[in-house]
Parts: structure tokens; C-alpha cells; sequence
């Protein structure tokens, strides 16, 4: 991420507000920290303990989950990055990254904290933490494979298909799930997941397409065999199946009416601020 730091919008910049009021409901209601900067909040569902951990494949007791004492002190942090490629992505220590690029996929707020509820996810369920783990075994491994006399390249190739990808695939699978049900709990529209989904793989279709017709090479579909995540057809799939259960959080959480704030509104005053003031630092 380092390399986005000039690219990084002013903490006081409408789409960064934005996005950390909708991270900071998320993570409020789930009891998972506060958003640094932001005030305290009488949002839907704030103070309740999340629930999302409990249900999902009869608990978690395989996962290293935080506990409520690492929760409460864990401070997150939001970063609003102006650069086209649509992409999200969380850190250790809780710094959540949102690409302008994924924003017109969004739609409103409810798009917007299906993106959030996600990447708040992967840090919940500390996936950052198992996957330095995962590297370090890798490491461990390719070292004892080449005491063996296998090919170095050979040895990690194999690892990495053998090891990191199914676990990526995994993990993505699992923030989706439970992402979808902090979002629910704080009281956002679970079903807007769908169409977020949706968008992104028409996005990803055209791109491939696009790919394809430039290319003189084309390699054949493996489906998710290569991925780090899993294919987009497959979590709609999924999502659809999940949507029920996640309405059922909603709907035993204290929500209220959507309070009408719209991620596209903020948006489309950023790109017209960006043809006024092209070429200023502060936009």
C-alpha cells in the first residue's frame, strides 16, 4: 500500500467521512473497536455484541477470533484511495483501504457496507495473522524440499497451489459470510450484496474480454484452481443462499429506516470536483 500514500484523499474529505460513518456503524455494533476520529455514536445497533461469530458453521472455535478485550481496544482506521482500480483491502492493526474505483459498483450505503463488512471480516477473524503463519510454514517447507535436492521453483510453485490458494479462497469465503451478517447487524440491507456482486462481475467479464481480444495468448479456464478468490458466479451463488439467514440478524438487531445517505451522491460531487480543480493536491 505504500505506494498509494500520495494518492491517499484528506481525512476531512467528504467520500473519506463517508465511508469511516458507514466502517465506524459496522464495527460499533459489532463491538469490534472504534473508527479513530470518529465521535461517539447513537447508531442503530451500536453497543450490541455481535452475534455474527456464533451461528456461522456452529461456531469458531477452529479460528483465532479476538477477543472482547482486543476488540474494544482496537482501533481502526480508514484510508479513501483516488485511483480507478476497483479494490478494497484491510491491514493488520485495522486499517481499511477503499479504492475510488470500486465506489460506482456500490450504488449506496448498503453497497458500501458490503464491501466494509467484508474486509472488517478478514481482521475479525484475524485472516491477516493466518496468512503470515501460512508464509512462514511455506518458507519452512520450500527450505526442507530443497535440503531434499527439489528444484526451488518447482517446490514453492507447488506449495502455493497446494497450500495458499485454497486457503485465500477459504478466507474469502468466510468474510463474505460473516461479513454479510455485520452489515445486517447494523441494520444495513443485506440483499444489496447481490447486486454489488453482480456489478463487479459484469466489470470483471468486460475486463477479461477485453484481455482476451488483446491478447495473442489465452490460457484455458481453470475455474478456481488459480484464484485467490473464489470465481464471482460462485459467491452470487453463495451470497443468494446466505442473504435469508443474514435478514434474520437484521431483523433482530435495533434497526431503524435507512437515515438516505447515498455512497454515488458523494461520489459524483468527487469526480466534478476533480474536473473543476484537476491537477490540485487537495482533490
Amino acid at each position: 500500500m505504500r505506494r498509494y500514500w500520495h494518492d491517499i484523499l484528506p481525512p476531512g474529505h467528504p467520500l473519506t467521512c463517508e465511508v469511516a460513518r458507514v466502517a465506524s456503524r459496522i464495527i460499533t455494533a459489532a463491538n469490534l473497536g472504534e473508527v479513530k476520529g470518529m465521535p461517539q455514536t447513537d447508531e442503530p445497533g451500536a453497543g450490541i455484541l455481535s452475534t455474527a461469530y456464533a451461528t456461522f458453521k456452529g461456531g469458531l472455535s477452529s479460528h483465532r477470533v479476538a477477543t472482547v478485550e482486543e476488540r474494544l481496544q482496537l482501533e481502526w482506521e480508514v484510508f479513501v484511495i483516488k485511483d480507478d482500480t476497483p479494490n478494497a483491502s484491510v491491514t493488520g492493526g485495522g486499517k481499511i483501504f477503499v479504492f475510488t474505483g470500486i465506489l460506482p459498483y456500490l450504488n449506496n450505503d448498503d453497497g458500501l457496507a458490503t464491501i466494509l463488512g467484508h474486509e472488517i471480516a478478514h481482521q475479525a477473524l484475524r485472516h491477516i495473522g493466518e496468512r503470515r503463519s501460512d508464509l512462514k510454514v511455506m518458507g519452512a517447507l520450500t527450505l526442507f524440499l530443497e535440503l531434499l535436492g527439489l528444484d526451488v521453483g518447482f517446490s514453492r510453485v507447488g506449495l502455493t497451489l497446494l497450500m495458499m490458494l485454497p486457503n485465500s479462497r477459504r478466507h474469502e469465503a468466510e468474510a463474505d459470510t460473516i461479513g454479510l451478517r455485520l452489515m445486517a447487524q447494523a441494520c444495513f440491507n443485506p440483499q444489496a450484496a447481490v447486486g454489488v456482486w453482480e456489478r463487479l462481475h459484469v466489470m470483471e467479464e468486460e475486463t477479461n474480454a477485453y484481455l482476451k481480444a488483446q491478447s495473442w495468448f489465452n490460457l484455458p479456464n481453470l475455474g478456481d484452481f488459480l484464484q485467490t478468490h473464489p470465481a464471482t458466479t460462485k459467491r452470487i451463488a453463495a451470497m443468494r443462499q446466505l442473504v435469508p439467514s443474514a435478514l434474520q440478524v437484521r431483523a433482530s438487531s435495533v434497526c431503524s429506516l435507512a437515515d438516505g445517505h447515498y455512497i454515488s451522491d458523494h461520489y459524483r460531487t468527487f469526480r466534478e470536483q476533480q474536473e473543476v480543480f484537476k491537477g490540485l493536491e487537495y482533490v
